[in-house]
């Protein structure tokens, strides 16, 4: 039974160092594994935060972009607003122009008209001063 208690140990020693190698290998196998994946995620997250700042950087310049097109377009308004109401003026003022021009012109005639009757009633006024002058001497 000596032998039989010697092969027992033996075997089970050689059973426990096969297992504890196992073990060993398997802790050493999955370490490095572990190792790796994490060097990987470590590799990844640090592209997530580059991405994220990018992300942020972006979405920064995009809303300066959208407040600057957005005041661009008010002064678009205002100045189109300004310009329908100085072309509205432009006109007022061009018809305002073309009757007082129509104004001028009928004043002118109305002038023109009253010195021809000042001179005609002139004419008349003299040719009486004559006749009472020649009446007055007779």
């Amino acid at each position: 039974m000596s032998f039989i208690d010697k092969n027992a140990n033996f075997g089970l020693i050689v059973l426990i160092s096969i297992l504890a190698i196992g073990i060993v290998a398997t802790t050493v196998f999955f370490h490095s594994k572990f190792s790796d994946i994490n060097g990987k995620l470590s590799t990844k997250l640090d592209e997530l935060q580059k991405t994220q700042e990018n992300f942020e950087n972006t979405r920064s310049q995009l809303k300066e972009t959208k407040e600057d097109l957005e005041i661009t377009e008010i002064q678009g308004d205002d100045l189109e607003t300004q310009y329908i109401k100085i072309q509205k003026e432009n006109e007022d003022l061009k018809e305002e122009k073309d009757n007082l021009e129509e104004r001028n012109e009928r004043l002118q005639k109305d002038l023109e008209e009253t010195q021809s009757n000042v001179r005609t009633l002139e004419r008349d006024l003299r040719n009486r001063e004559e006749e009472l002058a020649r009446l007055k001497l007779q």
